[in-house]
């Protein structure tokens, strides 16, 4: 027997969901049949359907026809309001419009929602399936294809605690991709699956936390804001009893140049990141540095790009030098050090280098700053209080892209050290790009020299 006859035999199939039959962009149908409008004390029925839209940009939609014209008068007056389903969902009203034809002599209304669940009474589940938005290829292990005919690399594994989590990307994706770069689309991209190693019964409470660190660490390695739109909720493998439709902030898709390998353990930061999330300390200054991060990577003007990355940098150096490890005193950091001595003392205790990459865009600009900090706050510091700095008022668009590229590796970095990752990144700034540029990050080279 080959090899790889084995791997084919040997392999998992793909978890399977009804939204993989979505095309990119296409509106997801979640529900479709008599719906009912509560504004206390009424209940106004209507004949409709809830959907997730993906465009002009994320929503929750419900349409439909009321089944009682006269009904109408009350949509006018809400102030607030819920959408009902025969089959127990609850969605929370944020805007409702209405539309009359005279022809049809039906009044039509449409809305949308805040979230939308089904919830039955038992909310402990043994396993939950959720839905992931935009994420980038993260696939590591093989998987046998629907067919059985061929295996591929899809899937990506994590333990933690008590936790199994398994996430697979979409077997077509090659060309769904291609769709969603070439749309800046939506669409499902991955399917998990989460339950308990011993296969325990749990409930949804217990496990948003971990839920919520996987969703950073996807929108941090695809370098987009990254969403898990649905969670469905099983009982002895086969009974749904709970599923809940949210829409989080989620960006287009745009194919990124990251900093991290294709083959990068995922696994090994999940748990560093979950435990900080959870730590006093880092629970509200982490999502605001991955904010920060993100807002780099999405906004219009590269000018907004290279202001985000400065005050994650600053809130990493608080945290870490300030807060959590007590090695300057606060005084000391808001009163006596400039943003760039702040940034500057952070890379040095991570062991990250000061010096300006030798790139022919900076090649100039080695003989005005000392360092890569002082350009990229000096040039930060133009942009926000501008004056007549000819040095940097005569930036290229070039010299200006590879700033910003100098500043978000810093931050990259940063966050891989908060994550505790010790593997291979892609210096984005090394002039010999290619596959060379995959180096060890700096507190973990000692680690791996022969």
């Amino acid at each position: 027997m080959s090899i790889f006859s084995f791997d084919l035999e040997e392999s998992p199939s793909p978890l399977q969901s009804n939204f993989l039959r979505y095309q990119v962009n296409e509106d997801i149908v979640i529900y479709k049949g008599y719906c009912y409008i509560t504004i206390e004390p009424f209940l106004i029925p209507f004949l409709g359907e809830i959907k997730i839209k993906w465009l002009p940009v994320p929503r929750l939609d419900f349409w439909g026809e009321l089944v009682d014209n006269s009904d109408v008068i009350f949509l006018k007056e809400r102030t607030s309001g819920y959408v009902l389903t025969d089959c127990g969902h609850l969605g929370n009203i944020g805007t409702i419009t209405t539309e009359y034809n005279k022809r049809k002599d039906i009044i039509s209304i449409f809305g949308s929602l805040q979230e939308n669940q089904l919830q039955k009474d038992v909310i402990e589940v043994t396993c939950l399936i959720f839905c992931v938005v935009n994420c980038k290829d993260t696939g590591r292990e093989f998987l046998k294809s629907t067919n059985g005919e061929y295996i591929y690399r899809g899937r990506s594994y994590f333990e933690l605690g008590d936790w199994n989590v398994t996430l697979d990307v979409r077997e077509d994706r090659e060309h769904y991709y291609k769709i969603l770069n070439a749309t800046v689309g939506y669409g499902i991209t991955h399917i998990g699956k989460l339950e308990k190693k011993d296969g325990s019964k749990f409930t949804i409470e217990e496990c948003e936390s971990l839920l919520g660190a996987l969703q950073w660490l996807l929108s941090f390695i695809s370098c987009r804001n990254v969403a898990i739109c649905n969670f469905k909720g099983i009982t002895n493998s086969v009974d749904l009893i709970w599923e809940k439709y949210f829409i989080p902030s989620i960006s287009g898709y745009r194919n990124a140049v990251t900093s991290f390998p294709i083959d990068m353990k995922l696994e090994c930061m999940l748990e560093p990141l979950h435990k900080k999330l959870l730590d006093p300390i880092w629970k509200q200054a982490l999502p605001m540095i991955f904010k920060w991060y993100l807002e780099s990577q999405s906004a219009d003007h590269i000018d907004n790009k290279i202001i985000s990355v400065q005050p994650a940098l600053e809130m990493i150096a608080w945290t870490y030098l300030v807060i959590d490890k007590g090695k300057i005193k606060q005084d000391t950091f808001s009163r006596e050090l400039r943003a760039s001595d702040k940034i500057r003392l952070l890379l040095k205790e991570i062991g990250i280098e000061l010096q300006i990459p030798e790139l022919e865009d900076f090649k100039i600009l080695r003989r005005w700053y000392k360092d890569g900090v002082h350009l990229y706050t000096d040039v930060r510091n133009n942009i926000i209080h501008p004056i007549n700095n000819k040095k940097i008022n005569s930036l290229s668009d070039s010299q200006k892209n590879n700033i910003l590229l100098l500043g978000r590796q810093y931050l990259e970095l940063c966050i891989l050290f908060l994550l505790q990752y010790d593997g291979k990144y892609f210096n984005r700034l090394n002039k010999k790009y290619g596959p060379k540029s995959y180096e060890y990050v700096p507190w973990s080279i000692h680690k791996h020299k022969n």
